[in-house]
């Protein structure tokens, strides 16, 4: 069958002038790009590196750093790819390695066709170092093969030049990684202060030529080795020792430099106390001790002159570089358990002054009773309405004095009591017959009624916010003491070699955190603390990503237990907060949909590890919808998540909660439906607060679990009551909020849900928990009609 004629415009085979000119202006852009590419002062500092580690040889014959330096370029920074290639061939060609140039040649243009090929199919620097070495082995072999007549020692150097070549790639990828983004804190990990150490050697080895008879390389390291005693003894020598390798890597008979070097630096850092020239003193000292074992004298006084010249640029090195210097590697050595009395000291202070100002306020509380001032009151209109009337002496003479009185106290009663609002219809009748000036008392009794009614509004008010302060500050002692507890119980503590691992998989991905902290708790697990500078998309689109970099690190699941992406132009961090869960850690599904018209679900949902077998599930619907409901809900949760976490029992939290709610003058009010699951004892405690009724269902039996209190935030003394029950393997808790439960306006299908689940029960929660509301919005005709939420948990 004949396909469809396609039908082109004619075009003359030979280009026109125009098409010529735009073609040289594309090639001028393009040139003048690589131009400042190559002209920038990073790209400038690379070409220096990459000369002086073409000059980097070992045993006289060996060029490996070179060979990592063209595949890391190849692979990561193929626009300074030509000038990287020939300033190595340039630095190589220096030291004489002329010999090896062609195979030299050959081998990084044949990485430069296949490596990028190859790489396609796999990431990440160790692979990379590991195709870079075995492809150059293969090259190499197969060059010396074919143009000379190798025998099994030449193939042994080659074998051994590709496998350092190779281990040199990761260290290289993440020095100048670091160099690219200008990373202020990189060395803080144990592996970038080793990647850096390797590159500093090779630096040395390519440092090794001699200007007026004296070898800057030797001079350089000896500096370098200064520079580290600054931090200690122990980084003197390590670093001495690695320095002195680099002569005994260019000829295998100086190897007896490393041990001088190293007990150099070990002196020079045991005297750092004394400053430059206590260092100075003790790295001389050093070098004396093994000078004596030197037969010749020329070669003594050679060896200080070089001593002197590191020496000397020592003490021109500024003041503000030594001392950040010491700073960043030298720590403190306090007295802990001085530290440890004081910190104690005044932790024990705190909780007996909080104790103090609860029970002062408690006490000031109870006092408030409301006592009535009547008789002070009485008094006053007595003298004021009384005093010129004709019949005062026969009211108030010591016969009819209590007679009054009791008529003032009755009237003022029922204006009180029963709610008159006409002082004149509630005057007693007796009173009414004898005294003439009835409309005056009437009216001066009214306004004292109203003045104490105000009264007793702000004492009532006053006398709660009395009790909120006193539970608040009872709660502050309880945590200062929790904390405490924790402190002197070395049960936490940082795990920085997990803070390496996790801090090299975001990195692979691109990720720089701007913090970092890995704590394992022997209650909790190992909990993961990352800050991200704020990004411009402002909608978590990295959440997945760091998530999976931490559970990577972390060689664990982890669970998101905290996580804010500021948004917009804000100034504050990405924060993200995760917790490791263990093989009997219950599966977990959440799924959320905000009412029709709002971009915010006012529904929140908190999953918390109170320890390693006690988990905390908590769902709250806070009153209305939108971002106003997830300020109340979320709050409640937040509130009630770390009373549970400071060891307050669930009454407190809620009794606390409630208080800090009804202070506000606003009708604020959100429901709770709580759950505290231990998996060491297999029960489940759960409490609702106005929440709608939850499902247990275990091998397809389903139970509602359900409360009739009153959401918190409405009344001042609020009911919690909790059910324990035990539970099963495979059973799964369904919670949800009202949105969930109450089918649509008007459609008698409340509680729908329980019959819905019979046949699901077995999907994971999360399919589970995304089914319940996919069918609630089918149910309420593709809309959301109000918040949704549904927390799904199965024990296994």
């Amino acid at each position: 069958m004949q396909g469809p004629f396609e039908i082109y415009p004619y075009r003359s085979e030979q280009p026109s002038s125009g098409s010529q000119t735009i073609e040289r202006q594309q090639l001028f852009r393009r040139l003048l790009w690589f131009a400042k590419q190559w002209s920038r002062p990073k790209a400038l500092v690379l070409f220096v590196v990459a000369f002086l580690l073409g000059r980097a040889i070992i045993a006289q014959q060996m060029n490996p750093f070179g060979l990592a330096l063209m595949a890391v370029v190849i692979s990561k920074y193929r626009s300074l790819l030509m000038p990287v290639l020939i300033i190595l061939l340039a630095g190589e060609a220096t030291v004489g390695l002329t010999g090896t140039f062609w195979m030299n040649l050959f081998t990084y243009i044949s990485l430069i066709i296949a490596l990028p090929i190859i790489m396609n199919r796999m990431e990440g620097s160790l692979q990379l170092g590991l195709v870079s070495a075995v492809w150059a082995f293969g090259v190499k072999a197969g060059f010396i093969t074919i143009v000379h007549y190798p025998v099994a020692y030449d193939y042994l150097l080659l074998a051994i030049e590709a496998v350092v070549a190779g281990a040199l790639v990761p260290p290289i990828v993440l020095c100048l990684r670091a160099l690219r983004q200008s990373r202020k804190d990189f060395g803080r990990l144990q592996e970038e202060a080793g990647s850096i150490l390797i590159i500093v050697l090779a630096l040395l080895l390519g440092l090794n030529f001699t200007v007026k008879e004296y070898n800057v390389g030797v001079i350089v390291s000896k500096y370098l080795v200064m520079l580290a005693s600054l931090g200690g003894a122990g980084w003197g020598a390590a670093f001495g020792g690695a320095c002195g390798l680099v002569p005994g890597l260019t000829h295998l008979n100086g190897l007896i430099l490393a041990g001088l070097y190293s007990i150099s630096g070990m002196l020079g850092g045991f005297l750092r106390n004394w400053g430059k020239p206590g260092l100075l003193l003790g790295f001389f000292c050093g070098n004396l001790i093994y000078g004596f074992y030197f037969s010749d004298e020329a070669v003594l006084r050679d060896f200080l002159a070089t001593s002197g010249m590191a020496g000397i640029l020592l003490l021109l090195t500024p003041k503000a570089i030594t001392n950040s210097i010491a700073e960043r590697r030298l720590k403190p050595t306090n007295s802990t358990d001085g530290l440890s009395c004081y910190i104690n000291y005044r932790i024990n202070s705190l909780i007996n002054l909080f104790n103090e100002l609860a029970s002062g306020y408690a006490q000031a509380s109870v006092g408030q009773d409301l006592e009535k001032t009547w008789e002070k009151w009485l008094g006053g209109i007595v003298n004021s309405v009384c005093t010129d009337c004709s019949y005062v002496r026969i009211c108030w003479d010591e016969k009819g004095r209590e007679r009054s009185y009791g008529h003032l106290r009755r009237w003022l009663s029922s204006l009180e009591i029963e709610g008159q609002e006409d002082p004149m219809a509630a005057v007693p009748i007796e009173l009414q017959k004898r005294c003439p000036r009835t409309e005056e008392l009437g009216a001066s009794l009214a306004y004292i009624n109203g003045i104490e009614k105000a009264n007793q509004k702000w004492q009532t008010r006053l006398n709660k916010e009395r009790k909120a302060v006193a539970a608040q500050l009872s709660c502050g002692a309880k945590a200062l003491g929790a904390a405490k507890e924790e402190w002197q119980s070395n049960g936490v503590r940082r795990d920085r070699e997990l803070e390496e691992t996790v801090q090299i998989e975001l990195e692979d991905l691109g990720l720089i955190p701007g913090r970092l902290e890995v704590w394992k708790d022997t209650a909790l697990g190992v909990e993961a603390y990352l800050e991200f500078a704020p990004c411009q998309e402002g909608k978590s689109v990295c959440a997945e990503q760091v998530s999976s970099a931490v559970s990577n690190g972390l060689k664990q699941p982890v669970l998101v237990k905290g996580h804010h992406c500021p948004q917009g132009n804000s100034q504050e961090n990405c924060y993200f907060r995760f917790l490791t869960m263990t093989k009997d850690s219950p599966e977990i599904g959440i799924a959320q949909c905000p009412k029709e018209g709002y971009p915010v679900c006012g529904d929140s949902v908190a999953v918390t590890a109170l320890s390693k077998d006690r988990w905390l599930f908590i769902l709250s619907d806070g009153m209305g919808s939108g971002e106003p409901a997830f300020r109340e809900s979320s709050g409640v949760i937040k509130l009630l998540e770390q009373f549970l976490l400071l060891d307050f029992t669930l009454l407190e939290a809620v009794e606390l909660v409630n208080g800090l709610l009804l202070l506000n003058s606003e009708e604020r009010f959100a429901t709770v439906d709580l759950a505290v699951l231990d998996l060491t004892e297999k029960t489940l405690n759960f409490a609702k607060i106005g929440a709608v009724p939850s499902l247990l269902i275990n091998q397809g039996n389903c139970r509602v679990l359900e409360s009739n209190n009153l959401p918190v935030g409405i009344i001042e003394d609020i009911t919690v009551e909790t059910v324990s029950l035990q539970l099963e393997s495979g059973t799964v808790l369904i919670m949800v909020t009202d949105g969930i439960w109450q089918g649509p306006a008007g459609a008698q299908q409340e509680g729908w849900l329980p019959e819905f689940v019979q046949g699901l029960w077995h999907l994971s929660p999360k399919d589970l928990a995304q089914r319940i509301v996919e069918h609630s919005m089918i149910m309420h005709g593709g809309k959301a009609q109000d918040d949704l939420s549904v927390l799904v948990v199965r024990v296994e």
